[in-house]
């Protein structure tokens, strides 16, 4: 374990230009560094969702490692926490929200749920099957060709979610699966309502929940349990409204910096949120359970906070800044990160390069994974001279 953790901090000094040492953490280093992910990952933080009491103890944690290293806060105020928000669950207005197939009114959620491209509004009208909804005529395939801008105007569209060979990764009609694409398009075609269905056994239903609402214009359903199991040709007329109402919650980044008074600074970052319960992201199919995060990312932000403790307490080093920066969201898609990019309190001209840690641990042979080796001349050099005797797994792209 020694060896391992002091080959990884040997590649972190090497960046800043230390000679090589491949014995350079004490065993205090190592006590604190589990003492960090025991805490981040313990049950009580409930796997460190963002927007959950969790998240923020964790937060607070990380911004008191970096108050006791007298880093200087670069929060939105005076403290540490970089605010930003993210997208929740969309609520459906349940009471607002109805439809009515065939004269049979259906129940929200069990038979039928709002898509994410509908829009808020109440709709009556007639109903027409326009099959899969697409448009491909590089592959001579037109489910509009027979059905004529009258037959079409002001007419709720019955969509199949499916395609003409299925939805799987080798369709030939994979750049027309998108229901956004199909959504748009049949509004252009006349549509003042869509309800999407699965007539078939080759496509799997949509999500039930989703987190921004797209909007086409028009109010848009999907039909889980067809009335009578009707085919979709005999469904005839239709009432719906629907409901949705976007909903935030406040995440923060951690943010901190250690001014040497250099012309350029260097950034080291680590996220550390998880995946809570299990309901972003998680290949789990239980009942649900904390996803702890032992690994992914609490093993990261160890080693950024021991890197924290070690430069704070460092008076030697005077060729760049550092600012270290403990990202929340990026188990959603990277969110804390483009939130500090776009936002960053050092002008990004200043920043010489980054280094970002994500599971850093559980090292069972010799490898380590390097990405980003591409992206400056020197890193290949750099990364050689830290090597302490590891089997560097390089890869050049920054994606």
């Amino acid at each position: 374990m020694k060896t391992r953790v002091a080959t990884f901090f040997a590649l972190m000094i090497a960046g800043f230009g230390f000679a090589q040492n491949c014995d350079v953490l004490p065993e205090s280093a190592l006590k604190t560094m589990k003492m960090d992910i025991q805490f981040l990952a313990d049950d009580a933080l409930e796997g460190r969702l963002p927007g959950t009491k969790g998240a923020m103890e964790a937060a607070y944690y990380i911004s008191n490692v970096f108050k006791q290293a007298q880093l200087v806060p670069m929060g939105n105020s005076s403290d540490y926490l970089q605010q930003f928000e993210i997208s929740d669950w969309v609520k459906v207005g349940k009471k607002k929200t109805f439809l009515i197939v065939n004269g049979d009114t259906l129940k929200v959620n069990r038979d039928f749920y709002p898509m994410p491209q509908s829009t808020n509004g109440n709709i009556s009208g007639d109903l027409i099957y326009v099959g899969f909804g697409i448009e491909a005529a590089d592959l001579e395939h037109n489910d509009y060709k027979k059905l004529s801008e009258k037959k079409l105007k002001d007419k709720i569209f019955v969509i199949d979610v499916s395609s003409p060979d299925g939805v799987h990764p080798h369709s030939k009609y994979l750049a027309y699966h998108n229901l956004d694409y199909r959504a748009e398009l049949a509004v252009k075609k006349g549509a003042k309502g869509i309800i999407f269905i699965n007539a078939g056994d080759l496509a799997s239903d949509p999500k039930m929940k989703f987190r921004k609402i797209k909007d086409a214009g028009v109010p848009v359903v999907f039909l889980k349990n067809i009335p009578n199991d009707a085919k979709p040709k005999k469904l005839k007329s239709a009432s719906m409204g629907v409901v949705l109402k976007e909903r935030y919650i406040d995440a923060f980044n951690v943010v901190g910096f250690k001014n040497n008074n250099a012309p350029y600074t260097v950034v080291i970052g680590a996220h550390y949120d998880h995946l809570g319960w299990g309901a972003d992201n998680s290949l789990y199919k239980g009942e649900p359970a904390i996803h702890n995060g032992a690994d992914d990312n609490a093993s990261g932000t160890a080693g950024l906070l021991e890197l924290v403790r070690f430069f704070g307490a460092d008076t030697t080093y005077k060729a760049a800044n550092i600012l270290f920066v403990a990202f929340s969201g990026e188990e959603r898609g990277l969110l804390g990160s483009k939130f500090f990019v776009d936002n960053t309190p050092v002008s990004v001209d200043g920043m010489a390069y980054m280094l970002n840690m994500d599971m850093i641990g559980r090292m069972e042979n010799r490898q380590l994974a390097i990405s980003g080796g591409g992206t400056a001349d020197n890193w290949k050099a750099a990364l050689e001279l830290s090597n302490c005797d590891m089997d560097l797994k390089l890869s050049e792209s920054g994606v």
